[in-house]
Formats: structure tokens, sequence, C-alpha cells
């Protein structure tokens, strides 16, 4: 059976980066955009749970309660003067993957039905 166009795109566009290629049977592809992705998924979470800690110790050492409102606005604001290189080049690299997951599923899976 031949695989499904749509199906690689949808699965590359709105699962992850790489599943696509993984269910075309592009195994060295697939694995590396999921790999790159979720590194780069890492890194974010890692920038925001260093900005979640440092926003909370800054709470307590105000002696204020600790609230969910307050934690989420100091750690947004936090985040948002992350001007790290790293986590720049996280955000673009993950794009740049989604990216070309989808257009090299689409083709992939067009090559494979013409076959």
């Amino acid at each position: 059976m031949k695989p499904s166009i749509s199906k690689a795109v949808l699965l590359s566009a709105l699962v992850i980066p790489g599943a696509g290629q993984l269910y075309l049977k592009r195994f060295r592809t697939g694995i590396a955009l999921l790999a790159v992705t979720l590194v780069g998924f890492l890194y974010i979470l890692v920038v925001a749970m260093k900005a979640a800690t440092s926003a909370l110790q800054q709470i307590q050492l105000q002696g204020a309660m600790v609230d969910l409102s307050t934690l989420s606005r100091i750690t947004s604001d936090s985040v948002q003067h992350a001007t790290t290189c790293g986590y720049s080049l996280s955000i673009t690299l993950i794009i740049i993957c989604w990216l070309y997951g989808i257009v090299d599923a689409y083709l992939a899976a067009s090559k494979a039905q013409n076959k």
C-alpha cells in the first residue's frame, strides 16, 4: 500500500517534525528532525524552569505569599528578557525543522505515490 501524502504531512505539521518521515520509513531524516526539535524544546524548558525558580526565590525573599499569578507574571518577564543566543537559536531551529519536515514529508510521499 502506498503511503498517504496527507497523513505524512499532517503528522509532520501537527504532531512533531520527523513523525511524517518515520511514517514514510525515512528513519534517518525522521530521527534527526525529532532529535533537533526535542533538544530545542528541552533547552526552552530549561530556560523557563530557571526563570521560574529565580522568580520563586525573588518572591520568597520579599516575604510575599507565593501565588500563581505573581509567579507567572515574573517568570514571563524573565523569559521575555532572556536574550540568550541559545534561546533564539532553539526557536529558529524548531521552526526550520517544522517547515522542512512538512515539505520533505510532502515531497517524499508524492515520490512514493508516483512509483
